[in-house]
């Protein structure tokens, strides 16, 4: 027996919250990444960044893991919803179009890209900058003045 189209709506909806809390996360670490690289005014020697790398680098597989997982629950749920657009019951339902304009519009490759492209860009930038982190020159600053 199918599901009743209200619950994979509700279903959809709330795999959708965890996939923007999953973005959330990702953004929030990211810029704490940055910001603490900034931040420190003495460079990062090379255990330190070392440790830096393993770290990131197992957080950054994790939460795309967690990201991809939650795109392939939407992914089925957003099937789920497609097979019922030519059911009697649901035909003329606009919410129903919208999970079917999805589909249609090739949304599952567009997301799974994004994720994958805003990833790999991040990693570049954060792995580059724990690589060539170095300390202000302050003296050079201090000269200026």
């Amino acid at each position: 027996m199918l599901m009743e189209l209200y619950k994979l709506v509700d279903i959809a909806s709330a795999s959708g919250n965890r996939i923007d809390a999953q973005w959330g996360f990702f953004i929030t670490i990211h810029l704490a990444i940055l910001g603490g690289i900034i931040y420190v005014d003495r460079p990062l020697e090379k255990v330190e960044k070392l440790i830096a790398l393993v770290l990131y680098c197992g957080f950054s597989v994790v939460n795309y893991l967690g990201l991809s997982h939650q795109q392939d629950l939407l992914e089925a749920i957003i099937q789920q919803i497609y097979v019922l657009k030519d059911d009697l019951c649901c035909a003329n339902n606009l919410l129903l179009q919208y999970y079917v304009n999805m589909v249609d519009g090739g949304y599952r490759d567009t997301s799974r890209n994004v994720a994958l492209g805003a990833h790999a860009i991040a990693m570049l930038v954060v792995v580059v900058s724990i690589i060539t982190d170095q300390a202000a020159n302050k003296n050079a600053d201090e000269s200026a003045e």
